[in-house]
């Protein structure tokens, strides 16, 4: 579109957005409620007929879809991804490419801003399970098969956890996404709770009954309110509403 006419367009709808009441968001709501009842009651009295066909797709007689999956997972995706874990490439590979999606949702973020959103969310957020490869592959035997395996795991679970946040934090402040931000602070005070529980300096889950939880729970929630207050000191307030949830 013309800038001028998106412009006047973007205008148009935030001035429209500011002009609606809790009666109009309420009533909004009950229409895409009775919307998605009335698309499942349909869904319900056709499915048998959309069971038919998929089944006749996937497992009938020639089952095309099934044997492709398979014939491409089996021949394909598991000895590309043995092949690249051999040569020691997976674990770059994979982070290259919950980067290259993280970039891709905040290249696109003013033309498609809930879907860049939600791009950009799923590719900090596979960072999670690259952090664990990467800790099960880096980790030695002796490790894995002593009673240290616990503290181990509690430092994977607390670094996990903190790397989640400090990926997701920027990608909060980007797009202005309570969403990413909300998960942002889940994932600290995660790390804070396990950290302020000695989770890593366990030698055993039985001593985890004996955490102070509570006592664990309270600072983690303190050290957050601190940390925030003072970084709105800094920056301004206005500026971390994204992780107000």
């Amino acid at each position: 579109l013309d800038p001028v006419i998106e412009r006047m367009m973007h205008e148009f709808l935030d001035e429209l957005q500011a002009k609606r009441t809790l009666w109009d968001k309420v009533m909004e709501f009950l229409v895409v409620f009775q919307v998605l009842i009335l698309t499942a009651v349909m869904f319900w009295f056709t499915l048998p007929m959309w069971g038919s066909i998929f089944w006749w797709a996937s497992a009938g007689p020639r089952g095309v879809l099934c044997r492709a999956g398979v014939r491409f997972k089996d021949d394909f995706l598991i000895p590309f991804v043995r092949f690249l874990h051999k040569i020691g490439t997976l674990e770059p590979v994979i982070y290259a490419a919950a980067m290259a999606i993280s970039a891709q949702g905040c290249r696109h973020k003013d033309d498609y801003r809930h879907l860049a959103t939600l791009v950009s969310f799923v590719g900090g957020a596979a960072v999670a399970p690259c952090w664990v490869y990467s800790m099960n592959l880096h980790a030695k035997d002796d490790v894995l098969s002593t009673t240290a395996a616990y503290r181990w795991i509690g430092f994977t679970y607390k670094a996990g956890a903190a790397l989640l946040s400090l990926v997701l934090a920027p990608l909060a402040l980007t797009h202005d996404s309570r969403l990413i931000g909300s998960t942002t602070v889940l994932g600290a005070y995660s790390a804070l709770v396990a950290y302020f529980a000695d989770v890593g300096r366990l030698d055993h889950p039985a001593e985890l009954k004996r955490a102070r939880w509570a006592l664990s729970v309270a600072k983690s929630s303190g050290a957050l309110t601190v940390a925030f207050f003072l970084i709105g000191l800094r920056v301004g307030s206005h500026r971390l509403r994204s992780f107000a949830s």
